[in-house]
């Protein structure tokens, strides 16, 4: 586990303890490898957890982890499959009678990275269910937000207030309401800034330069993988990325499904290769400046947070 994911559990942990402790229930939205749901089954021995995941290669993971590492916790700890949607209340009913957790009146849901369309879901399903009392998420991913075919959002924004302004004042909400704008919200703290050196900022530029290349020529069905840790990458590293035969080293491609834990050999292709070319001739002289300068906005604008909902 990153020393980044344990802060998270950290923090979020004692959040749910604070807020949850008469709650008999946890439900673990994206629960993936089950690293929030069993660090707090340790620290209360009261709770009982139920983790959804929509990827089977996670879900047993988790429950891998579980039985090699707190096997006595088994009874109070269950994992399945299950995509979470606003009409999945009764698979979530369900899901909690078959695993034997049934019984308790007092429910919270609970998530880490409750990416995207994910925070909608749970607040949705906060409101339908009424066994659940508290949900406490730590939304994440805004930009990934659904869109139609016309570019809104389906999920944004949930304000009626806000919209009805939006309609009076005869703005086109793709012009403020699009994924640049949602990314906002999924910057680092301005605190991330203060003591960079020079140096430092050029080298955050190039890591969020090439990122940027390596997810734009990407389809939906796949996702970028770094194989190198950016504290590990010398700086010559970033000279030689405008060659596709060094980029494909730094980065892999997998398919969404993959299990998390491995690579699912080199995807990348002559398609690729091609859009990786024409990004790098257009942008490869002025990119990494201004991938730092429109960073450092972001975090002047940014808003995050966990999101604690009560019913008592």
């Amino acid at each position: 586990m990153s020393v980044k994911k344990q802060h998270e559990i950290m923090r979020l942990t004692k959040i749910i303890q604070i807020h949850c402790h008469d709650i008999h229930l946890l439900i673990d939205f994206g629960a993936g490898l089950g690293y929030l749901s069993q660090t707090l089954c340790s620290i209360n021995k009261s709770w009982r957890i139920l983790g959804l995941e929509a990827n089977v290669c996670r879900v047993m993971g988790a429950r891998k982890r579980l039985e090699q590492q707190i096997p006595e916790s088994s009874e109070r700890v269950t994992y399945v499959e299950q995509y979470i949607e606003p009409n999945t209340d009764s698979a979530i009913k369900y899901h909690v009678s078959r695993s034997g957790l049934g019984g308790t009146t007092k429910w919270a849901i609970i998530g880490l990275h409750t990416c995207a369309d994910l925070s909608v879901t749970s607040i949705k399903l906060f409101f339908e269910i009424s066994e659940v009392k508290r949900l406490v998420i730590m939304p994440c991913c805004y930009h990934k937000l659904s869109q139609t075919a016309n570019g809104h959002f389906l999920n944004f924004p949930l304000s009626n207030a806000l919209k009805s302004a939006v309609a009076e004042a005869g703005i086109n909400m793709l012009s403020y309401f699009n994924r640049p704008f949602l990314r906002l919200a999924c910057q680092e703290t301005s605190a991330r800034w203060r003591h960079c050196s020079e140096e430092e900022h050029a080298a955050h530029g190039e890591q969020m330069f090439w990122r940027a290349v390596a997810e734009a020529i990407i389809d939906d069905e796949t996702e970028i993988i770094a194989t190198i840790p950016k504290s590990q990458r010398p700086n010559k590293c970033w000279s030689e990325m405008k060659s596709f035969s060094i980029f494909r080293q730094v980065y892999k491609v997998r398919s969404k499904t993959a299990d998390v834990q491995f690579l699912v050999g080199d995807m990348w292709n002559n398609e690729h290769k091609d859009k990786f070319n024409k990004i790098v001739e257009k942008y490869v002289k002025v990119g990494p400046k201004l991938a730092e300068v429109l960073t450092c906005l972001q975090t002047t604008l940014q808003v995050s947070g966990t999101i604690i909902f009560y019913l008592y």
